[in-house]
Order: structure tokens, then sequence, then C-alpha cells
């Protein structure tokens, strides 16, 4: 049997080195799949987070 560890960051470095992940933006799941692709997607398609900075 195998082992599942569920990882809560905020750091792109620290998510890399697992194998799969989920990216959750505002409660709603917006991406998953291996590590790599996830944090791929966050780099070319986030910017400055309006959610958390508030609006401009």
């Amino acid at each position: 049997m195998g082992t599942t560890v569920i990882l809560i960051t905020h750091h792109e470095e620290i998510a890399g080195k697992t194998d799969f992940a989920y990216f959750v933006c505002v409660g709603r799941l917006v991406k998953k799949g291996f590590s790599r692709e996830v944090v791929d997607y966050y780099r070319k398609t986030c910017g400055r987070c309006l959610f958390v900075e508030g609006s401009p």
C-alpha cells in the first residue's frame, strides 16, 4: 500500500517537488495534474491576485 500526504503551500518551489497537485483559488478548483504542469499553468495564467489584494 502507498502513502498519501496532503501538503498545502503557497510556494511554487515546494509544489514542484510533489508528484501531483491541485490548484485552488478562492475555494474553486482551477487545475489538477502533475505538479510541474500545475506550476507552469500558474506561472502563465496568474498575475497579481486581486482576490487577495483587493481591487486596484
